[in-house]
């Protein structure tokens, strides 16, 4: 999913708060964490190689399930991608707050 305007990043970053279904908003919280992420890459922030793993893993898991910002997503999320899909949000909040790569 390319973001191109404001509106759409930061609809983005609202992630899966009003989506009802519990899998579908973990998606769309993955995709809020990534683009935090990746602005805090670009922007320079303290960076590592578990970071920089895990928006990889953020960019492939997505990738896979067709995200595109729009729908839902329940249906093709087996309990082994919703394992990783929490698994990566929670290092993802962890690096965009600056808890994860400290030296």
């Amino acid at each position: 999913l390319a973001v191109v305007t404001c509106e759409q990043g930061l609809a983005l970053l609202a992630g899966g708060g009003e989506i009802e279904d519990q899998a579908d908003a973990a998606v769309y919280d993955l995709a809020a964490q990534m683009l935090a992420a990746e602005i805090n890459l670009n922007l320079g922030a303290e960076s590592c190689p578990i970071a920089e793993e895990s928006v990889l893993a953020g960019h492939i898991l997505l990738a896979d399930l067709g995200f595109d910002g729009q729908g839902e997503y329940a249906a093709q999320i087996s309990e082994e991608t919703g394992d990783s899909i929490a698994q990566l949000v929670e290092l993802l909040q962890l690096y965009n707050s600056g808890a994860l790569c400290v030296n």
